[in-house]
Protein backbone atom coordinates (compact mmCIF):
# COMPACT_ATOMS: atom_id res chain seq x y z
CA UNK A 1 0.00 0.00 0.00
CA UNK A 2 2.14 2.16 0.94
CA UNK A 3 4.70 1.74 -2.37
CA UNK A 4 1.71 2.31 -4.25
CA UNK A 5 0.79 5.35 -2.21
CA UNK A 6 4.55 6.47 -3.04
CA UNK A 7 4.64 5.77 -7.09
CA UNK A 8 1.18 7.98 -7.25
CA UNK A 9 3.46 10.61 -5.66
CA UNK A 10 5.98 9.95 -7.62
CA UNK A 11 4.13 10.22 -10.92
CA UNK A 12 2.51 13.53 -9.43
CA UNK A 13 5.55 15.12 -8.58
CA UNK A 14 7.36 14.35 -11.94
CA UNK A 15 4.52 15.20 -14.13
CA UNK A 16 4.21 18.10 -12.04
CA UNK A 17 7.63 19.42 -12.46
CA UNK A 18 7.58 18.27 -16.68
CA UNK A 19 4.88 20.78 -17.14
CA UNK A 20 5.84 23.58 -14.52
CA UNK A 21 9.00 23.28 -16.56
CA UNK A 22 7.59 24.21 -20.17
CA UNK A 23 5.10 26.90 -18.31
CA UNK A 24 8.35 28.67 -16.83
CA UNK A 25 9.74 28.58 -20.65
CA UNK A 26 6.74 30.47 -21.83
CA UNK A 27 7.22 33.26 -19.02
CA UNK A 28 10.70 33.20 -19.97
CA UNK A 29 10.35 33.68 -23.65
CA UNK A 30 7.83 36.51 -22.85
CA UNK A 31 9.60 38.26 -20.60
CA UNK A 32 12.57 38.29 -22.95
CA UNK A 33 10.73 39.38 -26.04
CA UNK A 34 9.48 42.34 -24.13
CA UNK A 35 12.82 43.56 -23.07
CA UNK A 36 14.18 43.09 -26.23
CA UNK A 37 11.32 45.19 -27.92
CA UNK A 38 11.65 47.91 -25.34
CA UNK A 39 15.54 47.34 -25.64
CA UNK A 40 15.57 47.46 -29.40
CA UNK A 41 12.89 50.82 -29.70
CA UNK A 42 15.50 52.66 -27.33
CA UNK A 43 18.63 51.72 -29.95
CA UNK A 44 16.73 52.20 -33.02
CA UNK A 45 15.31 55.63 -31.70
CA UNK A 46 11.60 54.46 -32.39
CA UNK A 47 8.36 52.29 -30.71
CA UNK A 48 7.83 50.94 -34.50
CA UNK A 49 10.04 48.23 -35.20
CA UNK A 50 10.49 46.64 -38.42
CA UNK A 51 9.07 43.27 -38.68
CA UNK A 52 11.89 42.18 -39.28
CA UNK A 53 13.37 43.35 -36.00
CA UNK A 54 10.13 41.68 -34.52
CA UNK A 55 10.79 38.83 -35.85
CA UNK A 56 14.65 38.16 -35.25
CA UNK A 57 13.75 39.07 -31.75
CA UNK A 58 11.12 36.37 -31.49
CA UNK A 59 13.33 33.71 -33.10
CA UNK A 60 16.32 34.75 -30.62
CA UNK A 61 14.06 34.83 -27.57
CA UNK A 62 12.02 31.18 -28.09
CA UNK A 63 15.14 29.09 -30.28
CA UNK A 64 18.04 30.55 -29.21
CA UNK A 65 18.00 31.74 -25.85
CA UNK A 66 14.66 30.06 -24.67
CA UNK A 67 15.37 26.74 -25.78
CA UNK A 68 18.90 26.14 -24.21
CA UNK A 69 17.08 27.79 -20.68
CA UNK A 70 14.72 25.29 -20.69
CA UNK A 71 17.10 22.23 -21.79
CA UNK A 72 18.42 23.59 -18.45
CA UNK A 73 15.52 23.07 -16.40
CA UNK A 74 14.96 20.01 -17.38
CA UNK A 75 17.86 18.03 -16.73
CA UNK A 76 17.00 17.83 -13.16
CA UNK A 77 14.10 15.41 -14.10
CA UNK A 78 14.83 11.58 -15.11
CA UNK A 79 14.31 10.72 -18.42
CA UNK A 80 13.40 7.36 -19.89
CA UNK A 81 13.39 7.84 -23.78
CA UNK A 82 11.64 5.50 -25.88
CA UNK A 83 13.51 2.22 -27.49
CA UNK A 84 14.64 3.19 -30.99
CA UNK A 85 13.28 1.88 -33.68
CA UNK A 86 13.48 2.37 -37.41
CA UNK A 87 10.88 3.83 -39.64
CA UNK A 88 10.63 3.10 -43.41
CA UNK A 89 10.54 5.53 -46.20
CA UNK A 90 6.76 3.56 -47.48
CA UNK A 91 5.59 4.76 -43.79
CA UNK A 92 7.56 7.98 -43.84
CA UNK A 93 5.22 8.82 -46.85
CA UNK A 94 1.81 6.70 -45.96
CA UNK A 95 1.99 9.30 -42.34
CA UNK A 96 2.01 12.53 -44.38
CA UNK A 97 -1.60 11.94 -45.73
CA UNK A 98 -2.76 10.88 -42.23
CA UNK A 99 -1.65 14.19 -40.48
CA UNK A 100 -2.75 16.73 -43.53
CA UNK A 101 -6.72 14.37 -42.83
CA UNK A 102 -5.93 15.19 -38.95
CA UNK A 103 -5.11 18.60 -40.28
CA UNK A 104 -8.29 19.58 -42.18
CA UNK A 105 -10.02 17.72 -39.56
CA UNK A 106 -9.31 19.88 -36.46
CA UNK A 107 -9.29 23.02 -38.49
CA UNK A 108 -12.89 22.49 -39.72
CA UNK A 109 -13.46 21.77 -35.40
CA UNK A 110 -11.66 25.30 -34.84
CA UNK A 111 -14.21 26.92 -37.51
CA UNK A 112 -17.30 25.78 -36.04
CA UNK A 113 -16.31 26.44 -32.20
CA UNK A 114 -15.12 29.62 -33.47
CA UNK A 115 -18.40 30.10 -35.26
CA UNK A 116 -20.61 29.20 -32.34
CA UNK A 117 -18.72 31.14 -29.90
CA UNK A 118 -19.07 34.06 -31.63
CA UNK A 119 -22.94 33.15 -32.12
CA UNK A 120 -23.62 32.40 -28.40
CA UNK A 121 -21.74 35.32 -26.77
CA UNK A 122 -20.56 37.58 -29.56
CA UNK A 123 -17.34 36.92 -28.89
CA UNK A 124 -14.90 35.94 -32.44
CA UNK A 125 -12.29 33.99 -31.01
CA UNK A 126 -10.57 33.40 -34.75
CA UNK A 127 -7.26 34.70 -35.06
CA UNK A 128 -5.66 36.53 -38.15
CA UNK A 129 -2.21 36.63 -36.77
CA UNK A 130 -0.74 33.55 -38.74
CA UNK A 131 -2.27 34.58 -41.94
CA UNK A 132 -1.48 38.58 -41.17
CA UNK A 133 2.24 36.96 -40.53
CA UNK A 134 2.31 34.48 -43.50
CA UNK A 135 1.16 36.82 -46.07
CA UNK A 136 1.97 39.87 -44.82
CA UNK A 137 5.04 42.41 -44.75
CA UNK A 138 8.01 39.94 -44.90
CA UNK A 139 5.72 36.52 -44.76
CA UNK A 140 8.64 34.75 -46.36
CA UNK A 141 10.55 35.55 -43.04
CA UNK A 142 7.51 33.45 -41.42
CA UNK A 143 7.52 31.01 -43.53
CA UNK A 144 10.86 29.77 -43.18
CA UNK A 145 10.61 30.24 -39.60
CA UNK A 146 7.30 27.81 -39.69
CA UNK A 147 8.81 25.72 -41.71
CA UNK A 148 12.68 25.08 -40.85
CA UNK A 149 13.37 26.44 -36.97
CA UNK A 150 9.78 26.43 -35.40
CA UNK A 151 9.55 22.24 -35.89
CA UNK A 152 13.17 21.63 -34.49
CA UNK A 153 12.38 23.69 -31.26
CA UNK A 154 8.68 22.52 -30.60
CA UNK A 155 9.80 18.72 -31.52
CA UNK A 156 11.99 19.10 -29.03
CA UNK A 157 10.16 20.79 -26.34
CA UNK A 158 6.92 18.33 -26.48
CA UNK A 159 8.46 15.42 -27.85
CA UNK A 160 12.12 14.38 -26.81
CA UNK A 161 11.88 16.54 -23.74
CA UNK A 162 8.58 16.50 -22.33
CA UNK A 163 7.97 12.74 -23.59
CA UNK A 164 10.96 11.60 -21.61
CA UNK A 165 10.63 12.86 -18.65
CA UNK A 166 6.62 11.49 -18.05
CA UNK A 167 6.20 8.43 -20.05
CA UNK A 168 7.62 6.41 -17.21
CA UNK A 169 3.88 6.57 -16.10
CA UNK A 170 2.08 5.63 -18.97
CA UNK A 171 3.04 6.17 -22.29
CA UNK A 172 -0.62 6.84 -23.68
CA UNK A 173 -0.81 9.83 -20.95
CA UNK A 174 2.66 11.05 -22.37
CA UNK A 175 1.05 11.21 -25.56
CA UNK A 176 -2.11 12.67 -24.34
CA UNK A 177 -0.16 15.48 -22.41
CA UNK A 178 2.23 16.00 -25.48
CA UNK A 179 -0.59 16.76 -27.93
CA UNK A 180 -2.99 18.67 -25.93
CA UNK A 181 -0.28 20.91 -24.22
CA UNK A 182 1.23 21.56 -27.94
CA UNK A 183 -1.99 22.76 -29.22
CA UNK A 184 -2.62 24.80 -26.46
CA UNK A 185 0.91 26.24 -26.15
CA UNK A 186 -0.08 27.82 -30.02
CA UNK A 187 -2.15 29.89 -27.95
CA UNK A 188 -5.35 30.47 -29.77
CA UNK A 189 -8.28 28.29 -30.71
CA UNK A 190 -7.76 28.95 -34.84
CA UNK A 191 -5.16 26.69 -34.43
CA UNK A 192 -5.63 24.56 -31.31
CA UNK A 193 -7.62 21.56 -32.53
CA UNK A 194 -5.32 20.80 -35.47
CA UNK A 195 -1.87 21.40 -33.80
CA UNK A 196 -3.51 19.06 -31.17
CA UNK A 197 -4.35 16.49 -33.60
CA UNK A 198 -1.38 16.58 -35.37
CA UNK A 199 0.29 16.69 -31.90
CA UNK A 200 -0.82 13.25 -31.04
CA UNK A 201 0.43 11.59 -33.63
CA UNK A 202 3.60 13.39 -33.66
CA UNK A 203 3.83 12.17 -29.87
CA UNK A 204 2.48 8.84 -30.86
CA UNK A 205 5.70 8.30 -33.51
CA UNK A 206 7.69 9.46 -31.44
CA UNK A 207 7.10 7.03 -28.07
CA UNK A 208 7.30 4.17 -31.40
CA UNK A 209 10.11 4.83 -32.92
CA UNK A 210 12.61 6.66 -30.06
CA UNK A 211 13.54 9.19 -32.79
CA UNK A 212 12.26 12.76 -32.65
CA UNK A 213 14.31 13.43 -36.51
CA UNK A 214 10.89 11.88 -37.70
CA UNK A 215 8.89 14.13 -36.04
CA UNK A 216 10.72 16.71 -36.83
CA UNK A 217 11.00 16.07 -40.62
CA UNK A 218 7.09 14.90 -40.77
CA UNK A 219 6.36 18.62 -38.66
CA UNK A 220 8.43 20.48 -41.41
CA UNK A 221 6.82 18.60 -44.30
CA UNK A 222 2.87 19.46 -42.93
CA UNK A 223 4.13 23.09 -41.64
CA UNK A 224 5.60 23.15 -45.51
CA UNK A 225 2.08 21.89 -46.82
CA UNK A 226 -0.36 24.27 -44.83
CA UNK A 227 2.02 27.49 -44.91
CA UNK A 228 4.54 27.13 -47.16
CA UNK A 229 2.78 26.22 -50.63
CA UNK A 230 -0.38 28.78 -50.00
CA UNK A 231 2.33 31.35 -49.65
CA UNK A 232 4.08 30.43 -52.43
CA UNK A 233 1.04 29.91 -54.61
CA UNK A 234 -0.46 33.45 -53.14
CA UNK A 235 -3.30 31.90 -51.37
CA UNK A 236 -4.05 35.55 -50.17
CA UNK A 237 -5.45 36.25 -53.44
CA UNK A 238 -7.84 33.86 -53.66
CA UNK A 239 -9.41 34.83 -49.87
CA UNK A 240 -9.26 38.29 -50.91
CA UNK A 241 -11.25 36.50 -54.04
CA UNK A 242 -13.80 34.42 -51.82
CA UNK A 243 -14.60 37.77 -49.20
CA UNK A 244 -15.45 39.48 -52.72
CA UNK A 245 -17.60 36.47 -53.78
CA UNK A 246 -15.38 36.07 -56.84
CA UNK A 247 -16.12 32.46 -57.58
CA UNK A 248 -14.94 32.62 -61.22
CA UNK A 249 -11.19 34.23 -60.13
CA UNK A 250 -10.86 31.31 -57.83
CA UNK A 251 -12.02 28.86 -59.79
CA UNK A 252 -10.15 30.29 -62.94
CA UNK A 253 -6.73 30.02 -60.63
CA UNK A 254 -4.90 27.06 -61.52
CA UNK A 255 -2.51 26.76 -58.94
CA UNK A 256 -4.72 27.05 -56.35
CA UNK A 257 -7.06 24.86 -57.80
CA UNK A 258 -4.47 22.25 -58.15
CA UNK A 259 -3.01 23.18 -54.55
CA UNK A 260 -6.47 22.21 -53.49
CA UNK A 261 -7.36 18.78 -55.19
CA UNK A 262 -4.01 17.22 -54.03
CA UNK A 263 -4.27 18.54 -50.14
CA UNK A 264 -7.84 17.08 -50.61
CA UNK A 265 -7.10 13.84 -52.12
CA UNK A 266 -4.77 13.63 -49.53
CA UNK A 267 -6.66 14.41 -46.51
CA UNK A 268 -9.20 11.62 -47.96
CA UNK A 269 -6.04 9.14 -48.60
CA UNK A 270 -5.26 9.55 -44.47
CA UNK A 271 -8.64 9.10 -43.28
CA UNK A 272 -8.58 5.49 -45.11
CA UNK A 273 -5.41 4.95 -44.18
CA UNK A 274 -6.29 5.95 -40.60
CA UNK A 275 -9.30 3.75 -40.69
CA UNK A 276 -7.31 1.06 -42.33
CA UNK A 277 -4.48 1.03 -39.58
CA UNK A 278 -6.14 1.66 -36.22
CA UNK A 279 -5.46 -1.31 -34.60
CA UNK A 280 -2.02 -0.47 -34.98
CA UNK A 281 -2.30 2.86 -32.64
CA UNK A 282 -0.56 0.64 -29.62
CA UNK A 283 1.97 1.47 -27.18
CA UNK A 284 4.18 -0.14 -25.09
CA UNK A 285 3.37 -0.77 -21.07
CA UNK A 286 4.90 1.67 -19.10
CA UNK A 287 7.84 1.41 -17.06
CA UNK A 288 6.42 1.76 -13.98
CA UNK A 289 2.64 2.07 -14.07
CA UNK A 290 0.17 3.25 -11.49
CA UNK A 291 -2.40 1.48 -9.53
CA UNK A 292 -5.97 1.17 -12.09
CA UNK A 293 -7.89 4.72 -11.82
CA UNK A 294 -4.51 6.49 -10.56
CA UNK A 295 -3.70 8.04 -13.74
CA UNK A 296 -6.27 11.09 -13.22
CA UNK A 297 -4.91 12.11 -10.41
CA UNK A 298 -1.54 11.96 -11.20
CA UNK A 299 -2.08 13.92 -13.75
CA UNK A 300 -4.54 16.61 -12.78
CA UNK A 301 -3.66 16.80 -8.78
CA UNK A 302 -0.84 18.68 -9.48
CA UNK A 303 0.43 22.47 -9.75
CA UNK A 304 2.23 22.12 -12.70
CA UNK A 305 -0.82 20.88 -14.62
CA UNK A 306 -2.71 24.10 -13.69
CA UNK A 307 0.09 26.37 -14.16
CA UNK A 308 0.95 25.21 -17.83
CA UNK A 309 -3.32 25.48 -18.57
CA UNK A 310 -3.34 28.93 -16.87
CA UNK A 311 -0.51 30.54 -18.72
CA UNK A 312 -2.10 29.07 -21.97
CA UNK A 313 -5.57 30.35 -21.30
CA UNK A 314 -3.22 33.60 -20.54
CA UNK A 315 -2.25 33.24 -24.44
CA UNK A 316 -5.88 32.53 -25.70
CA UNK A 317 -7.53 35.66 -23.93
CA UNK A 318 -4.42 37.87 -24.98
CA UNK A 319 -4.76 36.43 -28.33
CA UNK A 320 -8.67 37.29 -28.70
CA UNK A 321 -8.46 40.83 -27.06
CA UNK A 322 -5.32 41.88 -29.22
CA UNK A 323 -7.26 41.01 -32.37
Amino acid sequence: MEQTKGTVQKARAQYSHALLNLAIYGVFCLLVIMLLFQAAGALLGTNQLSVEVKYGIQFGAMYLLGLPFYLFLSKSIPADPPEKHTLKLWQFLLIIPCLVCLMYAGNLIGVMVNGLIALLIGIHTESTVLFDKVFGESGYLMVIVAVMGAPIVEELLFRKVLIDRIRRFGNGTAILLSGFFFGMFHGNLTQFFYTMFVGLMFAFIYVRTGRVIYTILLHMTINFLGGGMPYLIHADKVIEMLRAKNVAGILTNTPFMIYMYVMLMMAVTGRVLLLLFRRRFKVDEPIEPLPEGQHRSAVFCNAGFWIMTAFCIYEFLNQIFAG
